[in-house]
């Protein structure tokens, strides 16, 4: 598990997960991105400055993102290409054009996410 704190992280380059970022879905093995829920004082926000996308998932497997914000000023919030198995809980992502890009990817499941 991989805990963000609460805060905004502006970045200028996309955050990348691939292959080597993944769990194993046959065991049951989920890799956890696991965003603050202290949203009083905002909560975990990836910011994206002239970047897109902000988070770029590709030939990913059993990953679960949890409790993040992902703010795009331009383009797409999160791309997932080529993936299987991911958790989106509680995902907001605002600003630029597209939220979440899917392409070729399958058993996907966003709980309480908002584009």
């Amino acid at each position: 598990m991989v805990y963000v704190d609460t805060g905004v992280y502006t970045n200028t380059t996309a955050i990348q997960m691939s292959q080597l970022d993944s769990g194993l879905l046959s065991s049951n093995a989920m890799v956890i991105i696991q965003g603050s829920t202290n949203v009083a004082y905002g909560g975990a926000v990836l910011r994206g400055l002239n970047v897109s996308p902000v988070i770029n998932l590709y030939d990913l497997e059993a990953v679960s993102l949890r409790d993040i914000s992902v703010v795009a000023d331009v383009g797409l919030a999160i791309r997932i290409n080529r993936c299987t198995g991911l958790r989106f809980e509680r995902v907001m992502t605002s600003g630029g054009s597209i939220g979440f890009d899917v392409e070729t990817s399958t058993s996907l499941r966003w709980i309480g996410s908002i584009a």
